[in-house]
């Protein structure tokens, strides 16, 4: 993602250079009757552009201190809005370095911008052309020239805003996308057991303890142990390894192996696919029993898991190809899968990534499988509650304190926090590049609207002319839209063409949440939104040239 930031503030960058340039050549265009005349007086070129980069570093010098100054008060303002781990827990402030830098660039990038509207307005035309226009024009090919960075300035725009559509589209599906549980009314708590001498017994213990207290608690419906919940970050993975068929090799990828006691699938509402679930019987000494996912079972059973095995060794780390006569030291449990539950999306609406799941039950795992998973995680509890959940939180810890008041609980949230957490990052992203995708429109239209005024300003004689032969305000209003649409399509076309030329530097990022770069959606969504902005920024300009009075043009004869 900071590879996708960086692009998008390149991008807008060039939009702001490219919109600069434009600006200062028409400013040099409008004094270009007199710097003509000057040079046909004897002035040097280097006098004559004097002027245009003064301009220019004030403009990049002031423009930098004002945004610098407008984004301070702009962190002092909203900077406490701002989400923690946006930030990662840090402060937001003006570092000198950043400071540094927006001079480094706004100086440089406005004398170039300035210095080039100088060159072009001056090598427009000849001495002799200039002056038979009167400085009543812009010039033909320097009128070309400024619709040349029009179009230059929407394809940049529309290239940065597809991108933004393309990403926003995606959240906006992800946002109807099942999670495959449901993480509501859920309060969840971690808990590393610490009594006893004998640490798998007195674990056992206390998590049966624990069970029935939570269960006492006036409003809770439903309570479960696990190793792993259905959703967060990679704290909640846990890939042993060693997991396979019987007589066949060890699964690559090995399945994420979750243990969990009997209610887990009631609480997070997973829908039992075939089979059953866990029960009272799968208990320590019953026949062992374990559920699949509907991926682990499409994967290995073909769709059809409900009775047949699975073996699961507590070896971390088996190379692919390995088998189990390669290490007979091994302690493998084999398991009879009772039951297939629905796919969950471990790492928010946008995880696209096909996980197999291999769900065992606590009460039956043998005391060094239960060693390894205290070895890497604590044991998550989550209650499903009547309610509010965060209303619970004083009611969980004195349901803990009741059976164990010197066990500690850790990171007390509800389950919908943790989703949002989960998918945190990626709204971050979207903002940020809907964001940038904002400016960049912005700036196109303002780039836009510049040039229509100055155009329909050069062209007043024109209008008056046309007017004066009669031809009707609205018709004026026509011709100057006609123009100005023609620059945005053909910017709008260029973005397009640019961006699916960029389609495997997007694709590479969009395939990761199971996207395409050929959206038409979104492509077209674009388009609209950059032909409304354009058609909205030149109206202003289309009306003033319907309102040009054909005396006051012909005045000028």
């Amino acid at each position: 993602s900071i590879m996708l930031f960086l692009a998008s503030a390149l991008c807008v960058l060039l939009i702001a250079l490219v919109n600069l340039g434009n600006l200062m050549l028409l400013r040099t265009l409008s004094r270009r009757h007199d710097a003509i005349v000057r040079h046909a007086l004897g002035a040097p070129a280097w006098r004559l552009a004097l002027p245009a980069c003064a301009e220019g570093l004030l403009v990049g010098a002031g423009g930098a201190i004002a945004g610098l100054g407008l984004a301070a008060i702009g962190l002092s303002l909203f900077g406490g809005y701002v989400p923690a781990e946006w930030t990662l827990g840090q402060s937001l402030h003006m570092p000198r370095a950043v400071a540094l830098l927006a001079l480094a660039i706004a100086v440089p990038g406005a004398l170039a911008a300035a210095a080039f509207g100088a060159w072009r307005g001056l090598a427009t035309a000849s001495v002799q052309e200039a002056l038979h226009e009167g400085g009543r024009s812009a010039g033909r090919r320097s009128g070309r020239l400024g619709r040349g960075l029009v179009m230059a300035q929407m394809a940049l725009a529309t290239c940065l805003m597809c991108g933004a559509g393309l990403f926003l589209h995606a959240l906006y599906d992800a946002a109807r996308t099942p999670l495959g549980f449901a993480s509501d009314h859920i309060l969840t708590f971690d808990l590393a057991p610490v009594h006893g001498d004998n640490p798998h017994a007195s674990s056992r213990d206390l998590v049966q303890r624990l069970l029935q207290s939570l269960h006492a608690v006036a409003g809770v419906d439903r309570v479960t142990v696990t190793n792993g919940l259905p959703a967060g970050g990679f704290e909640q993975q846990f890939n042993m390894g060693g997991v396979h068929l019987p007589g066949r090799d060890y699964l690559h990828p090995s399945p994420q192996i979750r243990g969990v006691s009997g209610e887990f699938f009631a609480v997070f509402h997973i829908p039992v696919r075939e089979g059953r679930s866990f029960d009272a019987t799968d208990v320590a000494g019953a026949e062992p029993v374990a559920i699949v996912n509907q991926t682990l079972a499409d994967q290995q059973y073909g769709g059809h898991a409900v009775g047949k095995e699975i073996v699961v060794n507590d070896y971390s780390g088996y190379p692919v190809g390995k088998t189990v006569a390669d290490d007979p030291t091994m302690h493998p449990v084999t398991a009879r899968i009772v039951g297939v539950v629905g796919d969950t999306r471990q790492f928010g609406p946008l995880d696209s990534l096909k996980r197999g799941f291999l769900y065992l039950p606590l009460a039956q795992m043998p005391e060094h499988i239960v060693h390894v998973f205290r070895s890497y995680q604590p044991l998550r509890f989550a209650v499903r509650v009547h309610g509010d959940p965060n209303r619970y939180r004083q009611a969980i810890h004195a349901a803990v304190a009741a059976v164990a008041p010197e066990q500690p609980i850790a990171t007390v949230s509800t389950m919908d926090d943790i989703v949002r957490a989960t998918t945190g990052d990626t709204r971050r992203d979207m903002f940020l590049i809907g964001l940038f995708a904002l400016v960049a429109l912005g700036l196109a239209a303002a780039g836009m609207y510049a040039v229509m005024t100055v155009a329909v300003a050069a062209r007043a004689r024109e209008f008056g002319v046309r007017m004066a032969l009669g031809a009707p305000p609205l018709g004026m209003v026509r011709l100057v839209l006609r123009g100005a649409m023609a620059q945005i399509a053909m910017g709008a076309l260029l973005g397009v063409g640019l961006t699916l030329a960029l389609s495997r530097v997007l694709g590479a990022v969009l395939e990761e949440i199971g996207r395409s770069v050929f959206d038409p959606y979104a492509l077209a969504g674009v388009c609209a939104v950059l032909t409304l902005a354009g058609l909205l920024a030149c109206l202003v300009p289309a009306l003033r040239a319907a309102r040009v009075p054909p005396m006051h043009a012909l005045r000028g004869e």
